[in-house]
């Protein structure tokens, strides 16, 4: 279906002619177009669930770990960490050990905008092409947005809690050993704290490799205590037990301080790469294969802009829409024809403003329901980021939308929409309570634990957007309602 030269000030007229009554002949229906298939909602829910189900996976990974291995991680206090060795290293544990533990919320609000997005602007994305509109998605970077950013910011601090935690660990290792090396001697009953002899200048590199090298010596005489004695030495001693069990606990910390860095790294990595939704659309070799057979060239009839001018037109002409009677692809249409009658206007940031004597003026034309008041300048349109990526749920969640196709892409929207937000308050419970054991803390004169609340509530006012956001995409159900007669149709 290639989009008519007609006015985008006019209704888009229908070329096809309708069959009278008593007629024989039928009315034709265009075959739809292999690439056209990515568009359906099947399609949709299937690339949608094979992109989310490793992110998940991992996600839910991450949580489990945090919650059964929450011992493991430092009590912030120099009583029960004498390894802290001054307040500040005590302040930077709280403040560095809170982003650890709130990682998930703000990675859940990330995952949930990007599954919500890719459904809509595809969905979009597709409708468009096939009324000749293609969606430059190129604008839209992770480094360009809060959430993103915002999820970055705690990764790196993250990484700043696993280098204190190596730190802490090389420290008690130090302590523990001599010269000789990091085996447990037979005479070991428990790891000495009393701190003498070490380092505190020790760099971060320098930390990481001693401890790397303790835990592979410690690893190797281990296999050798629990597989039997040792030629020429003693293993059996009395008190290696108890040097034994403080060993697995060193090593099991160690363990899940690495397996939380990989698995924050891997959300990070994967979702860095789901931002760009491009990736994931109909390869244009595939579009053109299509029309292989066809005299004509497609590529004239086709128009590409970016998807903040889609947005925008889709914003500021909603006799768009009132004037399609229902029709989505109808309304597709107008949306390129709007564009082609403004992409004169259109110039990317940065740009200088075209002299206005330059610029032809509009022909004057009656006004009328479906024509637009006024042409619109755009111009200067940020990029948009996972707050406002849901904004093809304007025209898509319509209820005045004709189809069953469009019915029940809105019932799956609204069962998405639901369970997102039912997730979302489950994380807002659970900051709610860990927000309440810091706020009885700090009542006990610990006032150090501000540093963790202010970032729980940090957290907890990013959920609170992205339910937000989740409750503004089903805004059009309840403003518009179906018109009559479509039900009984479809």
């Amino acid at each position: 279906m290639q989009p008519t030269s007609s006015s985008p000030l006019e209704p888009v007229e229908d070329n096809t002619q309708a069959a009278t009554y008593g007629s024989c002949e039928a009315p034709e229906v265009d075959e739809p177009l292999d690439w056209e298939s990515n568009g359906s909602l099947l399609n949709l829910l299937i690339d949608i669930a094979s992109e989310a189900i490793s992110k998940v996976f991992l996600l839910v990974t991450l949580v489990a770990s945090l919650e059964s291995c929450e011992g493991s991680f430092l009590k912030c206090n120099q009583e029960d960490t004498p390894q802290l060795n001054n307040y500040g290293e005590v302040l930077l544990c709280h403040y560095t050990k809170a982003f650890v533990f709130t990682f998930p919320a703000m990675a859940t609000a990330v995952l949930l905008l990007l599954f919500g997005r890719d459904f809509l602007q595809k969905r979009f994305y597709y409708g468009l092409l096939k009324a000749g509109g293609v969606i430059s998605f190129s604008d839209n970077t992770a480094w360009k947005d809060t959430f993103f950013m915002a999820m970055c910011f705690d990764f790196c601090h993250c990484v700043g809690y696993t280098c204190l935690h190596m730190i802490v660990l090389n420290r008690a290792g130090q302590e523990a050993t001599s010269m000789r090396g990091f085996v447990p001697q037979a005479n070991t009953t428990a790891i000495p704290m009393d701190g003498v002899g070490v380092s505190t200048a020790a760099s971060t590199t320098t930390a990481v490799t001693a401890l790397t090298t303790t835990l592979a010596v410690k690893g190797a005489m281990l296999l050798l205590h629990r597989s039997g004695p040792v030629p020429g030495g003693n293993m059996r001693g009395p008190g290696f037990g108890t040097g034994s069990q403080t060993f697995q606990k060193y090593l099991q910390t160690v363990m899940v301080l690495v397996a939380t860095f990989l698995e924050t790294l891997l959300l990070i990595v994967f979702m860095y790469f789901a931002y760009d939704i491009t990736g994931t659309l109909v390869p244009m070799s595939e579009y053109l294969d299509c029309y292989e057979d066809q005299e004509e060239n497609p590529m004239e009839d086709l128009h590409s802009f970016r998807d903040s001018v889609a947005k925008a037109i889709l914003e500021h002409s909603p006799q768009i829409i009132s004037g399609a009677d229902g029709d989505l692809n109808k309304v597709y249409a107008r949306i390129v024809d709007s564009y082609v009658k403004n992409k004169d206007l259109i110039r990317h940031p940065g740009e200088h403003p075209p002299d206005e004597s330059q610029v032809e003026a509009p022909s004057p034309e009656e006004p009328s329901e479906d024509t637009e008041p006024e042409e619109f300048t755009l111009a200067d349109f940020p990029t948009i980021g996972l707050f406002k990526s849901l904004w093809p749920a304007e025209l898509l969640l319509r209820r005045d939308v004709a189809g069953s196709e469009a019915r029940n892409f809105r019932r799956v929207w609204v069962i998405y929409s639901a369970l997102a937000i039912f997730w979302l308050f489950q994380i807002s419970a659970v900051l709610v309570v860990e927000g309440s054991r810091e706020v009885r803390r700090l009542m006990d004169h610990e006032i150090e634990v501000v540093i963790p609340l202010i970032i729980i509530i940090f957290h907890f006012t990013g959920v609170g957007i992205t339910v937000f956001v989740f409750c503004e995409s089903l805004a059009p159900l309840g403003f518009t309602r179906e018109l009559m007669g479509r039900k009984s149709e479809s």
